[in-house]
């Protein structure tokens, strides 16, 4: 039987051993492995173009105040870039503010490919999936909810 829960309850439940096994997106994977937890797999064996975390605003508020989407983009690119530079120094920030210990922030940060950039079929690919297996009600079209033109003319100045 497959059940669905947030990362924090499914890592509980495993430690606890409510639940047998569980697929945890990092850092909860880290943690648990940290706790003797053995890994089967991780998403990038199975695949490695898996669109992870991203940038998200409401249409309203690109359509009312563009320039402030354009600041947050290139807060996004400082930020990646600062965590691909300074990893340790990106960790120790992340765990003292997450409440882990040091060395399991590392492990899962250094577990996680940092990138600006979106591969609309990848998302699309994810879309489709997520509307098979029932975790959306409707198809949805990558290209009608995503809008990449600030993000590309942002990065295309900062190149």
């Amino acid at each position: 039987k497959i059940v669905y829960m947030k990362p924090p309850i499914a890592m509980a439940s495993l430690i606890s051993g409510k639940i047998d096994a569980a697929a945890l997106p990092e850092h909860y994977a880290s943690l648990v492995i940290s706790k003797g937890f053995k890994l089967l797999v991780r998403s990038q064996d199975l695949w490695d173009k898996w669109p992870g975390s991203f940038l998200a605003v409401r249409e309203e508020l690109l359509k009312k105040n563009p320039e402030l989407v354009k600041k947050l983009i290139k807060v996004t690119i400082r930020a990646t870039a600062f965590i691909n530079e300074n990893i340790s120094e990106a960790a120790k920030i992340v765990s003292s503010k997450l409440k882990i210990p040091y060395e399991v922030c590392l492990k899962s940060m250094e577990n996680l490919e940092y990138s600006n950039t979106i591969d609309v079929l990848e998302v699309q690919i994810y879309l489709d999936l997520m509307y098979k297996y029932g975790c959306i009600d409707k198809r949805i079209n990558a290209n009608e909810i995503l809008d990449l033109t600030i993000l590309n003319e942002v990065t295309s100045k900062n190149e």
